[in-house]
């Protein structure tokens, strides 16, 4: 959860019009706060506290354009030792125990969902990030919303064709039940090797999981390649 609803203060985000490739990105999916001038994304608009997450917003920036300038980022690295029990929990877990569980959300949980495309220069790879939390006792017991989990993540070239893949559950709260939940893990790691040595890489959250774009090793131009490749292909 955020912990911008406690300061209270408008989120204010910046573009950095050196980095920006103008790539539409933030645009797109956050059509409320930035707009494209010239061919480069301006932060137009602040934000309410809660409306967005501002590290969802950053990183949906492949090449660390944009920064928060003014209200609080999520929450940190706290860790809960307990949660409050809500009211009525019992009745409300009845009405949803038995509904099923997709395997794919499991399979997601654990970054093994994932999609390679061929670009002209390079490889698109997209990991998909679970939809949603577990159905169990639990969740209902704390109160917890069964919304898509946020999570951070590193990306980290480990050899000329492998790129390995760290992500972790940001909300304590999730972190908290990660460990009482079957199939639930608080974070998970993919090493993933290309067809081909790759060099540079951008990386950004999407919706519905996380999106590396990895360019042949040896090509100069990668960010006219990735702008490109954006244009065509950002959701």
């Amino acid at each position: 959860m955020a912990n911008t609803e406690i300061a209270g203060e408008m989120l204010e985000f910046f573009v950095d019009k050196e980095t920006c490739i103008g790539c539409v990105a933030c645009a797109d999916a956050y059509d409320q706060i930035f707009k494209m001038v010239d061919d480069k994304a301006v932060a137009y608009a602040k934000a309410e506290p809660g409306s967005v997450r501002p590290t969802r917003v950053i990183k949906c920036c492949p090449v660390d354009a944009i920064s928060l300038v003014a209200g609080e980022m999520d929450e940190g690295e706290e860790e809960l030792t307990s949660l409050d029990i809500v009211e009525g929990w019992r009745e409300e877990w009845a009405k949803h125990r038995n509904e099923p569980e997709e395997l794919l959300e499991r399979e997601r949980r654990y970054g093994r969902i994932v999609h390679l495309l061929k670009e002209e220069k390079g490889f698109r790879l997209r990991i998909e990030l679970p939809r949603t939390i577990p159905n169990h006792r639990l969740v209902y017991m704390y109160g917890i919303h069964r919304e898509p989990p946020e999570y951070e993540y590193v990306v980290e070239q480990i050899g000329p064709r492998t790129l390995s893949v760290r992500a972790r559950l940001t909300d304590p709260k999730l972190r908290f039940l990660a460990g009482k939940i079957n199939s639930f893990p608080v974070s998970f790691k993919v090493d993933f090797a290309f067809p081909d040595a790759v060099g540079a890489c951008y990386r950004r959250l999407y919706e519905g999981g996380i999106e590396i774009y990895a360019f042949l090793e040896g090509v100069l131009d990668t960010d006219a390649q990735l702008r490109k490749a954006m244009l065509t292909h950002v959701a």
